[in-house]
């Protein structure tokens, strides 16, 4: 999510700043498959697998226990199939053409698989993609603090592996990408009480 809000940001000419706590980019993504749910790809078509905006929003939402907001889940189904298009033909990220795959709470197969059945692809390609535009990626700089200024967030302090402090000024805005948060005992109770120490 980082890395493709970074391209975005940086093709409507804005400077743009990617912050990595770890060595390397890609998080979760890495071990990931890297499946995307996308509804009505070609591999649905040539499968004959019957999918619409409008169940891919009902599975999500159910999967979701209603909680989501589902203007923001329907953003998402009706702009899939665009993004797929910008990974694969701007990015130059690779799906297996003949790899569908049916995840949990999805009620028909409409994941496509990055090539080698992982999340690197999508990574080590949104990355270069996102080089070449000109984004800077810092890695080993750890975000701290965000700068407010009258209620806006108007920059970021961070420090890198050698214990520098940076400031990052942000003109137009801080992007925040950084995953879920499974690991924080007191987010999991605070959101599902039953998340304890389980």
């Amino acid at each position: 999510a980082g890395l493709s809000a970074a391209a975005e940001v940086k093709m409507s000419g804005a400077s743009v700043v990617v912050l990595e706590k770890l060595s390397g980019l890609g998080g979760n993504t890495l071990v990931s498959g890297g499946g995307l749910n996308i509804p009505g790809t070609e591999q649905q078509k040539n499968l004959k697998i019957e999918d619409s905006v409008d169940l891919f929003v009902e599975d999500t939402l159910k999967g979701g226990d209603r909680i989501n907001d589902e203007k923001l889940v329907r953003v998402i189904g009706e702009n899939a199939l665009e993004t797929i298009d910008w990974l694969v033909e701007d990015v130059d990220v690779e799906f297996m053409p003949d790899r569908l795959q049916q995840f949990g709470g999805h009620s028909v197969p409409r994941a496509l698989i990055p090539k080698n059945n992982t999340g690197v692809e999508l990574i080590s390609k949104l990355a270069s993609f996102g080089q070449g535009l000109g984004v800077e990626i810092k890695t080993e700089t750890k975000a701290e603090d965000l700068i407010l200024k009258n209620g806006r967030v108007v920059g970021v302090k961070a420090i890198n592996a050698g214990g520098q402090e940076l400031t990052f000024n942000a003109n137009k805005g801080v992007i925040i990408a950084s995953g879920g948060f499974g690991a924080n005992k007191e987010l999991r109770v605070k959101y599902d009480s039953d998340k304890d120490d389980k």
